[in-house]
């Protein structure tokens, strides 16, 4: 769970499901960048600014809550091959 008071996650995964559920109250940036996977979001939850997938790499990049963009935030980073990353 991604907690509301979170600072900063950094991840570095090869071959893992990862299912990270968003606390209500969450503000924060985010940054995906993976070879092969997949990153599935709900849309309502996830503010995306980037997304490009090319040549079997996915970069994904944005904010989850009103504050993130004031700077009253955390972040999050997931650099990974072969993940399955699902945010609810």
């Amino acid at each position: 769970s991604v907690s509301a008071g979170m600072t900063k996650i950094s991840i570095d995964a090869k071959y893992t499901d990862m299912d990270m559920e968003i606390e209500d109250g969450a503000n924060f940036e985010f940054t995906v960048d993976q070879d092969y996977g997949h990153v599935k979001y709900p849309e309502d939850k996830l503010q995306v600014s980037k997304r490009i997938e090319k040549n079997n790499r996915i970069t994904i990049v944005g904010t989850v809550g009103p504050e993130a963009a004031t700077g009253q935030k955390g972040a999050i980073k997931i650099n990974g091959f072969d993940n399955t990353i699902t945010w609810r």
